[in-house]
């Protein structure tokens, strides 16, 4: 779900047709490998500026091996793994001119044989620039529901929050581009 700037990046897509929607999330998912997008629906709830995806896709070969585990990334479709530039002694304020709020809920087919027996404990960040929350979820026949939400807020900041920003923004990369292993059972 989008709102916000991320709502204008991407509400348009529902006017688009089916071959350019599909090359669209290829390009924009282009690090998951071989592909295929089976199914694909948008809700535009223009009084709240809300925009929700839901994309059925298939990758074959997403997930590492390493002897008996396989390892993968819960959030491959949404990472945010922006950090500002490190700035020592900065002297000017700075802003975030554009809040957003994107909301991702996946849900992972373990292949048969594999189990995930630690399920990741939920985070939950809060910052005066915005929060990060996300939790997975164990559901029936193999699989796995990841949720997550990151909110920026918009607006100045003093030269001194600078580095809190950026070890936010470090925080949110990290989790967004955290794997987990799933043993072979």
């Amino acid at each position: 779900m989008h709102g916000g700037i991320a709502y204008d990046h991407n509400y348009t897509w529902a006017k688009e047709k089916e071959k350019d929607i599909k090359e669209h999330y290829k390009e924009r998912w282009s690090d998951l490998t071989d592909i295929s997008i089976d199914g694909y629906q948008f809700t535009n709830n223009t009084d709240e500026v809300l925009f929700e995806e839901s994309v059925d896709l298939q990758a074959r070969n997403y997930a590492q091996f390493v002897g008996q585990e396989m390892l993968f990334r819960l959030n491959p479709l949404d990472q945010n793994t922006y950090v500002p530039k490190r700035v020592r002694n900065r002297e000017t304020e700075f802003s975030i001119a554009r809040g957003y709020t994107d909301r991702v809920v996946s849900v992972v087919q373990l292949p048969e044989g594999y189990s995930l027996e630690n399920i990741p404990e939920p985070v939950l960040l809060l910052s005066k620039f915005g929060s990060y929350t996300s939790k997975v979820k164990r559901l029936e026949d193999g699989k796995l529901q990841y949720e997550r939400t990151f909110s920026l807020k918009h607006g100045k900041y003093p030269a001194e929050d600078y580095e809190t920003y950026r070890k936010f923004r470090r925080k949110v990369a990290g989790h967004d581009r955290a794997r987990v292993a799933a043993q072979r059972i």
